[in-house]
């Protein structure tokens, strides 16, 4: 009998692997693999260590409806920059070059293995993981999520437990352990991501807002919409009397402010901007006894709502059927691993290349 399934971010284990292992690392003919070995040998480790579970790897393939979102949110002036842009630094290049290069490889050689892998044309892993998650639940099976990227946690439920390996460790987060850690309810995980942001994936949150307070807000308030209404409220009769800034040249005082600081709260200011108003009269000096945390909150809460969307896996999508896979190709999958080298770790990668005797 199957115990579960166990559900593989393709991407965040071919990252990490990217930079657990000897980037300079190549074939003979100078083919990089530290990519393909890393994959190969995580997903080695990942098929004995939690046998019984029917694997499947998700790969990313675009994030065509966040960018969608986050550019009309970049038109309105609510962001300076749309999802993922800041992934375009020159000084990435060539990781990044190296990283796009091998993962096909690695995708051409888990083909011709029994672990089934899935790409949906402009969605994201995670995204096609949530679905599954959702999908599977209804079997009552216990489903892994193999991932280092905290986002998932949003996805644990009593059925569905995250885990990460970092430095040869499995950290398996339940449900239990994460209402004991941060104390909120998982699904109450998008709401602190929204309010905090994630300089990762160029989602803009609250200035100065970290996970522990922003996770202290959503238990006390229920969620992000519940911290708006709280943090506006305090403030709100100062609204009236001091009105949001209207001018280019008004913001741009109220940013200049803070300008010899290394974290300008005001520096994603815009015209209009709610409480802005209230936020010059404090740094002039005419308010004393307005906290900053509520004020920037109020402040930056149509910021937060965009950052909910893009922060909030998207369970909807039409995912295939999981079923048992029966593709192994021995020929072919030889003849990649003679390619690129991998003999040191055939060994290895042979425990799970065939799963013909896996428990159905």
């Amino acid at each position: 009998m199957r115990n579960g399934y166990i559900l593989i971010d393709g991407n965040n284990m071919a990252y990490r692997a990217l930079h657990a292992y000897d980037i300079e690392m190549k074939t003979s003919t100078g083919i990089p693999t530290s990519v393909i070995y890393g994959v190969l040998s995580q997903l080695s480790y990942v098929r004995g260590a939690y046998q019984g579970f029917m694997p499947l790897i998700a790969w990313d393939a675009g994030y065509t409806e966040r960018t969608r979102i986050s550019k009309e949110a970049q038109s309105k002036w609510l962001v300076p920059s749309a999802y993922k842009e800041n992934r375009h630094d020159p000084a990435f290049d060539g990781a990044k070059m190296i990283f796009n290069d091998q993962v096909p490889k690695v995708q051409e050689l888990i083909s011709y293995t029994n672990i089934p892998q899935i790409r949906l044309n402009g969605e994201e892993a995670d995204d096609v993981i949530a679905s599954y998650c959702r999908k599977l639940t209804a079997t009552g099976k216990k489903i892994l999520c193999f991932t280092g990227d905290h986002d998932y946690y949003q996805l644990i439920s009593d059925n569905v437990i995250i885990i990460a390996r970092n430095r040869g460790v499995d950290t398996l987060t339940t449900k239990e352990k994460f209402v004991e850690k941060h104390g909120i309810q998982p699904y109450q995980w998008v709401d602190v991501g929204a309010l905090e942001g994630d300089t990762g994936d160029n989602i803009f949150g609250v200035p100065g807002i970290g996970t522990s307070t922003a996770a202290k807000l959503v238990l006390e308030h229920g969620d992000y919409e519940g911290v708006i209404e709280y943090c506006a409220s305090t403030i709100k009769p100062l609204r009236l009397e001091y009105p949001d800034l209207q001018t280019q040249e008004a913001v741009d005082a109220l940013i200049a402010t803070k300008a010899d600081k290394k974290t300008n709260a005001y520096e994603r200011c815009y015209v209009g901007m709610p409480y802005t108003g209230v936020a010059m009269a404090v740094e002039e000096g005419k308010l004393k006894r307005v906290k900053k945390t509520p004020l920037y909150i109020a402040m930056y809460q149509d910021v937060v709502r965009v950052a909910y969307v893009l922060k909030k896996m998207r369970d909807e999508l039409p995912v295939p059927e999981l079923v048992p896979f029966d593709r192994y190709d021995a020929a072919k999958f030889s003849a990649v691993c003679d390619k690129y080298e991998l003999n040191e770790i055939r060994t290895q990668i042979d425990r799970f290349v065939d799963l013909s005797d896996d428990p159905a």
